[in-house]
């Protein structure tokens, strides 16, 4: 009876988490080709307080449910065009970026700064994924590396690092009270 508990329990809490993803994709500010939004709040803070396992199905369940045509992407988008646009490679690297945060968190101190760098290294990763994307699709001879950076990384790093450490924050918080 407990484990069903638990089963039930991880449903409704990943569930939760990818909607939080989907509400915070709405809130975003057009910064070129790829917004800003809280999105990359909530996805850390869902690998802060889902870990690896249940953080990653929840990413997959989201970027599932944009595609199915639920409008959940950035700009109130959805279907598979937005992964095969300019934001698509951010959207794809949340899943390792998740992964990758659960996993060092699971074998560190889950105390802030030890989250904010498991977190970072998330981000690294979704960046490289979201760059390598965004120069995969203006292959046109137009974007290289040095310009795909410009465009793609250097004007977020500091927002995301802001939201990062938020997230590890707020994930800490939640985590302490649900006692997970």
């Amino acid at each position: 009876m407990a484990e069903k508990k638990i089963k039930a329990f991880d449903i409704v809490i990943t569930a939760l988490m990818a909607a939080l993803i989907a509400v915070c994709s709405f809130i975003a500010i057009p910064v070129g080709a790829v917004p800003v939004t809280l999105q990359t709040f909530s996805v850390f803070a869902c690998a802060g307080i889902l870990g690896k396992n249940r953080g990653t199905i929840s990413i997959i369940i989201y970027i599932l449910i944009g595609i199915a045509g639920m409008p959940v992407f950035s700009g109130f988008q959805s279907g598979l065009s937005v992964l095969t646009g300019p934001a698509g490679g951010y959207i794809i690297g949340f899943i390792p970026a998740v992964f990758v945060s659960g996993l060092i968190m699971q074998k560190t101190d889950r105390k802030i700064p030890f989250t904010v760098a498991s977190f970072l290294a998330g981000l690294l990763i979704c960046y490289i994924c979201g760059m390598l994307w965004y120069v995969y699709v203006f292959s046109s001879g137009e974007t290289d590396f040095a310009s795909a950076f410009a465009v793609c990384i250097l004007p977020y790093i500091i927002p995301d690092v802001i939201k990062l450490i938020l997230a590890a924050v707020v994930s800490q918080a939640v985590r302490k009270r649900m006692k997970l």
